[in-house]
């Protein structure tokens, strides 16, 4: 038997009919092996051993069916660094797995029992405790052992056959977990256990799906029904064909391209942008002839593969406006085309309501026409139907009613918020709140008001925060503050162009003479020996606030240095804001004090310090630094 397709497109629905009905099947190509979840489990957690620095990997194991760390646990085991101490583990030592062990018993505990559905998944810490030690395991096997012994400990530790054998349509997903550890086995003895390879093997092929057989249960590797394209069945013949997608039609050619074709007497004509030439007609007309013989051609070698029995099926259009044979789009519409149609279907269903076998019947020619649409529904089983479940009274109505309002209003306000936001965001905020009092005339005005707009402010301030990024502090002053403001016209070519550019030019340069000729250049300079790090990006899990986002919030620390008297970290954040007096610096560093307890968060939780590190403000055109109260 075999199932011919116009094309590959609508594949995988075959196919997963054919798994559901149990039918023994081969397909030649299938871009759908790589997509399959077993498969990329399995990819993933080959990748997992072989790269420990591949969280990707790592993610992808803890929440695959083998493992099932739900995902209210994740925050709390990255909160713990369990990725980095998944890095460090090549061995199965006692002391690694010990500090796996209270990271992830405290991330247990860390979890929030009203997570809903979480009580269903209760003793995951156990199941990835155990997955832990066999990661361990099995990076030692693949460093000391032969490819095969790996393979197979591979196979046994990870559990992922046994697993993937109790889901549904278990059988092909054993078959392809098969075949998926014999060629990873291949690879690692033809590549001499060259990881890089492997790696790069693996990653391709499930990023780029690559086409490659699906693989099929061994007791119908034989007998088993072929499922390929019209073209791919040239040459072949068997004794039942079923070509299906007979209403399939080409996609449209939008004709927006470059082309050129030859006419028939001789010379080109062209279609240059979409734009055809006077002579293109005569172009597309020959290639439309051509086409309309190739589906012709096509659909009489479809036909002809058959032996004994051929089934063609097609959605019937809903007009019966027959086109000629030479306008048809489809294989259906050249079947249309014949003399001897079946009557209508509005007459097909006038006799199937007088009780006619009005939905199979067959025409003159001998063939058997059939519309199972108008197939009759099987009483016997509409009888057999349990009835329906009686209607909840007006009380459990009024419940559910005020649940589901409560509901409703809950995540309206969640959508209402961000999901990512900056950690200067408040700030901003505030600022944008006095602008707005100023103008309307609620609050005095502040000489940080005046001055250039906010684009072109925002782009100086970025060149001068690359400028300070870039400062070679090792330099002579003078030297490195010429260098620095050649490079400003690049530095703003990313951040704005055209007339903007050309404003907020100037307006950097005063900004890197300002910091030049005052203090902070000089205290800069005497940190040489002592910054850990500059434009240091951060990224934080959201705060409860009501307007605050509900993913992520991201940032970039300017500076992080260590404090040669007292060896404090310092986190220090330029300000390009036009203040003078101190007490327009004062109340501009209470603005940004939620921005720098943000900062101070991130580092003191990402490097486990005990105390939080100190925050500072360098306001570079007064040439002052202020620390802020933060809380």
């Amino acid at each position: 038997m075999a199932v011919l397709l116009r094309g590959l497109g609508d594949l995988d629905i075959y196919l997963e009919e054919l798994r559901r009905a149990r039918v023994p099947f081969a397909v030649g190509r299938d871009k759908q092996y790589y997509r399959r979840r077993e498969v990329i489990e399995a990819a993933a957690l080959v990748r997992c051993v072989l790269d420990p620095g591949d969280h990707l990997a790592l993610l992808t194991v803890l929440r695959s069916t083998a493992v099932g760390v739900p995902d209210a646990a994740l925050i709390p085991l990255w909160y713990r660094q369990f990725p980095r101490l998944m890095t460090d583990l090549r061995a199965p030592s006692a002391e690694a797995l010990g500090k796996l062990r209270e990271t992830v018993e405290g991330a247990a505990r860390a979890v929030q029992r009203e997570v809903p559905g979480i009580e269903r998944v209760k003793g995951w810490e156990k199941v990835l405790l155990a997955a832990v030690e066999h990661l361990a395991i099995l990076r030692r096997s693949f460093a000391v052992e032969p490819a095969d012994v790996f393979v197979e400990r591979l196979r046994r530790l990870s559990l992922i056959e046994a697993t993937e054998a109790a889901r549904y349509l278990g059988p092909y997903r054993l078959a392809n977990l098969d075949r998926f550890f014999r060629q990873l086995l291949a690879a690692i003895e033809s590549g001499g256990g060259d990881v890089t390879a492997i790696l790069r093997a693996l990653r391709r092929s499930v990023a780029e799906a690559r086409e490659a057989e699906e693989g099929r249960p061994k007791d119908g590797a034989e007998d088993a029904v072929q499922v390929l394209t019209i073209h791919g069945a040239k040459g072949l013949d068997f004794e039942h064909v079923y070509l299906v997608q007979l209403h399939k039609q080409q996609p449209p050619k939008r004709g927006t391209g470059t082309e050129a074709g030859r006419l028939a007497g001789g010379g080109f004509e062209v279609r240059l942008f979409g734009a055809p030439s006077l002579g293109f007609d005569q172009v597309a007309a020959a290639r439309r002839e051509v086409e309309t013989a190739e589906r012709v051609r096509l659909l009489y070698v479809a036909m002809t593969r058959a032996k004994d029995r051929l089934v063609l099926a097609g959605v019937w259009p809903q007009q019966m406006t027959p086109r000629p044979a030479d306008q048809a789009r489809s294989h259906m519409e050249i079947l249309l085309s014949r003399g001897d149609l079946p009557s209508s279907l509005p007459f097909l269903w006038e006799g199937l309501a007088a009780g006619e076998q009005a939905w199979t019947f067959a025409d003159a020619a001998g063939a058997l026409w059939k519309f199972p649409a108008l197939r009759p529904g099987d009483e016997v089983r509409l009888a057999a139907e349990p009835a329906r479940p009686s209607l909840p009274g007006p009380e459990e109505i009024a419940l559910v009613s005020a649940s589901l309002r409560g509901a409703r209003i809950r995540a309206a306000a969640r959508m209402a918020r961000p999901y990512g936001g900056a950690a200067s965001e408040e700030a901003h905020d505030l600022l944008r709140q006095r602008q707005a009092e100023r103008l309307a005339g609620e609050a005095p005005e502040r000489p940080w008001d005046h001055g250039t707009d906010r684009e072109v402010a925002m782009a100086a301030g970025g060149a001068l925060h690359r400028a300070l990024e870039e400062w070679d502090l090792a330099a002579e002053a003078a030297a490195e503050v010429r260098r620095q403001r050649g490079l400003l016209p690049a530095y703003l070519a990313s951040l704005t162009q055209g007339d903007e550019l050309a404003r907020a030019l100037p307006v950097a340069e005063s900004l890197v003479e300002a910091f030049a000729g005052g203090p902070l250049l000089g205290r800069l300079q005497g940190l040489r020996q002592h910054i850990l790090s500059r434009e240091l990006p951060v990224l934080l899990p959201p705060g409860e606030g009501e307007g605050s986002p509900v993913g992520a919030v991201a940032g970039t620390i300017d500076l992080l240095y260590r404090d040669p008297g007292d060896g404090r970290l310092v986190i220090a954040d330029y300000k390009t804001d036009d203040v003078e007096t101190a007490g327009q610096i004062r109340d501009r560093a209470a603005v940004y004090a939620p921005q720098g307890a943000a900062y101070q968060r991130a580092v003191r939780e990402a490097l486990e310090l005990a105390e939080a590190p100190r925050f500072e403000l360098w306001f570079l055109r007064a040439g002052e630094v202020v620390s802020p109260a933060v809380g």
